[in-house]
């Protein structure tokens, strides 16, 4: 049984203008849908960020090792503070994620990384990692190699088809949010 969840929320939202899993979607922070999804599944669950404003949330917050190295930099970090074995990785942007799309994957595990596939395309930050990985992800952020999607190739990662489009929609932009709102009202 994966005991811990980590979510990510350590990025820039750069093309966003605002952090994404603050920014209130329907009265309510976009990171809390991911956390109500979580709550059944995981006895623990972490945020993985350097903004200590998540701390509101009443969730331990874990600031990065090694700063500025995205996604990676935040696997890192979740697998090195995590006492357990693996652990559950997710994206503090992802509000159509259910608890029954995470027992579903957890369900698949296999190996030490196993990660979701939607329509063909990899999705590392809805996955689970294992503490094995941990050197190689060090190696990898030491020679600024940073792609997920070509480190799990490599080390080859069980990818787990769950082709709900909706649970991987990209929030990147305010136009992006202004669709998600849209349709979160339906």
């Amino acid at each position: 049984m994966i005991e811990e969840a980590y979510i990510l929320a350590g990025g820039k939202s750069s093309r966003m203008g605002e952090d994404k899993g603050l920014k209130l979607l329907h009265g309510k922070p976009m990171i809390q849908y991911v956390i109500e999804a979580l709550i059944p599944c995981f006895p623990h669950i972490k945020i993985s960020t350097n903004d200590l404003e998540y701390s509101v949330f009443g969730y331990e917050v874990v600031s990065d090792i090694i700063p500025e190295k995205g996604p990676m930099g935040g696997i890192y970090t979740a697998l090195k503070n995590s006492s357990c074995d693996d652990v559950f990785i997710i994206s503090c942007d992802m509000p159509y994620i259910s608890e029954t799309f995470v027992n579903s994957l957890l369900q698949q595990k296999n190996g030490s990384a196993t990660v979701a596939v939607c329509n063909g395309r990899i999705q590392p930050l809805f996955g689970i990692y294992g503490k094995s990985l941990i050197s190689l992800l060090e190696a990898k952020i030491e020679q600024n190699q940073l792609g997920m999607s070509t480190f799990l190739q490599e080390i080859n990662a069980t990818l787990v088809a769950l082709n709900n489009e909706d649970g991987f929609l990209n929030i990147n932009t305010p136009d992006d949010f202004k669709y998600i709102e849209n349709e979160l009202k339906k």
